[in-house]
């Protein structure tokens, strides 16, 4: 089963934006196993957003606007 757990800043994303990396993710998932991309992978393949009130990256902590630069560039 493929599986991805993505972790980001709460409000980064909108819902819609959200949706589109799920697809896509998604979509990659399959892919990387070897298996067609079909309503049937789809239905085993799992994609988990977590919005996190605290991001930290190399143990530092990441501010919302910052993660939007790094997103936007």
């Amino acid at each position: 089963m493929p599986v991805c757990e993505i972790s980001y800043p709460r409000g980064l994303l909108s819902e819609s934006e959200k949706n589109n990396v799920a697809q896509k993710m998604s979509g990659l998932l399959i892919e990387a196993e070897g298996l067609p991309d079909n309503p049937i992978s789809r239905s085993i393949c799992l994609v988990s957003i977590n919005e996190q009130g605290s991001v930290c990256v190399g143990g530092v902590p990441v501010s919302l606007e910052m993660t939007r630069k790094i997103a936007s560039s």
